[in-house]
């Protein structure tokens, strides 16, 4: 093997301080917007699970007054099986309606989603300056102000969630948990 075989790599050179800011506030950025994904998608799920099952009620219970309705006048157990199921269907929808009205989010997952969407934008554009080695600290601060509105958005909505952040502590370069609640 010959000096002129081996191929020389670089190294690229070690993160400025100015960059280590950079990636912390990505990093913290980012796992607010998976933080809000995520719960904009479990949200979502329960709102259209508890919105399908409303809906297929109300079509079991029509089904059920239409058989009522052609069906029931010869049969006596049939004509009594049919009220009561007449009476617990709507019971047992009004039920579900009022569960939803007190205990679910309602359209909290689009607040979540909005949130998630905005903080990937502001994400992008900061990743897009420091390619273009153009990031400023007005532009970190920029940043945080997203974030910190996104929060205050939520927490006008009513919607609650709190968030167990990891944060890079950049003094010392260790991880270290601080809690969050962005409403």
């Amino acid at each position: 093997m010959t000096d002129q075989s081996v191929l020389l790599v670089e190294v690229p050179p070690p993160i400025p301080a100015s960059s280590r800011k950079i990636l912390a506030s990505l990093d913290n950025a980012w796992r607010r917007f998976n933080a809000f994904d995520e719960a904009s998608k479990k949200l979502k799920t329960r709102y259209k699970r508890v919105r399908w099952s409303i809906i297929l009620i109300s079509f079991i219970t029509t089904c059920a007054a239409v058989i009522d309705a052609r069906f029931s006048q010869d049969d006596e157990g049939l004509k009594i099986f049919m009220g009561v199921l007449l009476v617990i269907l709507p019971l047992l929808s009004a039920a579900i309606l009022t569960y939803a009205a007190r205990f679910e989010a309602g359209n909290g997952w689009v607040g979540f989603r909005v949130a998630a969407e905005t903080i990937k934008l502001s994400i992008y554009e900061l990743r897009l300056k420091r390619y273009l080695d153009q990031v400023t600290l007005d532009d970190l601060d920029k940043l945080a102000k997203v974030i910190e509105k996104t929060d205050e958005q939520l927490e006008g909505m009513g919607v609650s969630t709190p968030l167990e952040i990891n944060l890079i502590d950049d003094s010392e370069g260790k991880e270290s948990k601080q809690f969050a609640k962005p409403n």
